[in-house]
């Protein structure tokens, strides 16, 4: 909410002061001590200055315009389809990073969603099976919720790359953006699924989707929580990624391997990815103004045909 003209404002000042004035010589002129029923008179007198007062106040705020205003900023062009693969095997446990690899990526992926505007993002993750976790949405919020409620054991244990890429392609296979992107995640060797990594990379490159690969882990080992017979135990685990395979991925379908060993280096990882997949979008500022000052004088009129009424016609005033 706004005023137009607010300087206008500056008009209450001599309108209060002289209603002041007159209400003091209305005082000093119905002194008479000896006829009370000149307190009625007087009651009545004093009312009518104070509808007299409203008045010009709804008036003076009328002319200052009130009004609420707004701006919008209106995008034209289409963004770019994005899938993000999620590696969630127990092996995303390990505290190399922090909290763990798991925990690490979601802050990060997070991070990344934020910074997008007017794309499209899906979630599959996967284990030994894959599953599209939320498919592609312009509802960054919902896909943040559904982020932050992933954990390890969705899925049983393992590492199926392949039917990740696949997964996410049943996706990608149908959209009508300009650039469309997985960004796989994970710290693993395929070891699981019944696609293998290399038939879903020449499908991704027969559709036009390129893959941003991103292996997870420090070199050699880092210590892990482990489920065993008798409950969680933290070991140290050897971090295997094969770089070969997940390299041959997105060199075939136009993208690029990264090695992230830290949470810094994931992040940069990410931002760098995000700087690359950008599309040229032009906007539009739109505002929206609504008057609200017409109804300062209708608030006004009808005092005023009120005043008229109820002093002129149904009560009498002594001059």
């Amino acid at each position: 909410m706004r005023l137009l003209n607010p300087y206008y404002l500056l008009l209450l000042i001599p309108v209060c002061f002289f209603l002041y004035l007159k209400y003091k010589r209305l005082e000093n002129r119905l002194k008479i001590p000896s006829l009370n029923g000149f307190k009625e008179n007087k009651t009545l007198s004093i009312s009518s200055y104070i509808f007299r007062a409203l008045i010009f106040i709804c008036i003076i705020i009328a002319i200052s315009r009130p009004q609420h205003y707004k701006e919008r900023e209106v995008f034209y062009g289409q963004g770019i389809d994005i899938m993000i693969a999620l590696d969630t095997s127990s092996s995303m446990l390990a505290e190399d990073f922090k909290p763990n690899r798991l925990e690490a990526a979601k802050d990060v992926i997070r991070d990344f969603v934020e910074e997008r505007k007017n794309d499209r993002i899906g979630l599959t993750i996967f284990a030994a099976k894959s599953i599209n976790r939320i498919p592609f949405t312009a509802d960054y919020d919902l896909l943040e919720k559904f982020l932050e409620d992933i954990t390890f054991y969705m899925l049983p244990d393992g590492t199926a790359i392949g039917t990740a890429i696949a997964n996410s392609l049943s996706r990608l296979k149908e959209s009508q953006a300009k650039s469309k992107v997985i960004i796989l995640l994970t710290d693993g060797v395929n070891n699981a699924g019944q696609v293998s990594p290399e038939a879903a990379a020449e499908t991704a490159k027969d559709i036009g989707v390129k893959i941003y690969t991103i292996g997870v882990g420090t070199e050699g080992k880092a210590y892990s929580l482990v489920k065993t017979p008798l409950g969680m135990k933290r070991v140290p685990i050897s971090t295997e990624i094969d770089e070969k395979l997940l390299r041959k991925i997105s060199d075939e379908t136009g993208g690029k391997y990264y090695r992230a060993t830290d949470n810094e280096k994931l992040k940069d990882i990410f931002e760098e990815i995000s700087k690359l997949e950008k599309t040229k979008i032009e906007s539009e500022l739109f505002s929206i103004t609504k008057e609200y000052f017409q109804y300062f004088l209708i608030i006004a009129l009808i005092m005023y045909l009120l005043e008229i009424f109820i002093f002129d016609f149904i009560l009498r005033r002594i001059p």
